[in-house]
């Protein structure tokens, strides 16, 4: 349970925000497949006297996860989620807030929550010398908040809007080699990749992501390199 509040002692107002949870997990093995079934219950609240507005969001938040061991060296994992968030204080003040001399960020009253659907499917293969994992997902958020930028003379805008419809697809790839067979010589590497659309009536973009990161590490008895 989460509780905050805000006061000002030269212009007296307040702001609000709790956000209470309460779940329960059920795990289970049979054979080759182990679950993870977590059934949970999330309430999200919050209000400012400035706004004039309340957000009050109560809603399931269920998630499954099912491992099942194909073969020795070999795990897949199903994973299924359920949430949602209501917009923050920061995000709904309309007040304009100078970043620096060319961006101005102003909030959006009128921003509402949103819930989130993601499922995925990861696959692992593990031996002595190479590990590997590949994670696929797809995520479906309507009415997700997403920032959105307009110019005009003197500067460039930033706010917020609620989008009608936003999906994505990544995946993820980690793949360690330890050339030695043990932990002294370690080379990481995660690729990830991703394609993102989001719109509304007045608003649309599709957006790509390329990352990769790499780690080389030689471990020794009193040093690391």
């Amino acid at each position: 349970y989460k509780h905050s509040k805000y006061r000002a002692s030269s212009n007296p107002f307040y702001q609000k925000t709790n956000t209470l949870g309460a779940s329960a997990e059920w795990i289970g093995l049979k054979n080759n497949v182990r679950w993870y079934l977590t059934l949970g219950m999330n309430w999200y609240y919050t209000s400012s006297t400035n706004l004039n507005k309340t957000h009050n969001l109560l809603m399931p938040n269920p998630r499954i996860i099912i491992d099942w061991k194909a073969a020795k060296k070999i795990l897949l994992t199903f994973e299924y989620s359920y949430s949602g968030r209501v917009p923050s204080i920061a995000q709904l003040s309309e007040t304009d807030q100078w970043i620096d001399t060319k961006l101005v960020y102003h909030g959006n009253s009128a921003l509402k929550p949103y819930k989130t659907h993601t499922a995925s499917v990861r696959f692992m293969w593990n031996n002595k010398y190479v590990n590997l994992s590949v994670r696929n997902s797809f995520t479906s958020s309507p009415d997700r908040i997403c920032d959105m930028y307009t110019t005009t003379d003197r500067y460039m805008l930033q706010t917020l809007v609620n989008l009608s419809d936003y999906k994505e697809w990544s995946s993820q790839i980690d793949l360690t080699i330890k050339p030695l067979g043990n932990n002294k010589l370690v080379f990481w590497n995660r690729v990830i990749l991703a394609d993102l659309k989001g719109k509304n009536q007045e608003y649309s973009w599709t957006g790509y992501r390329v990352q990769w990161m790499s780690n080389l590490a030689l471990n020794l008895e009193h040093w690391t390199f």
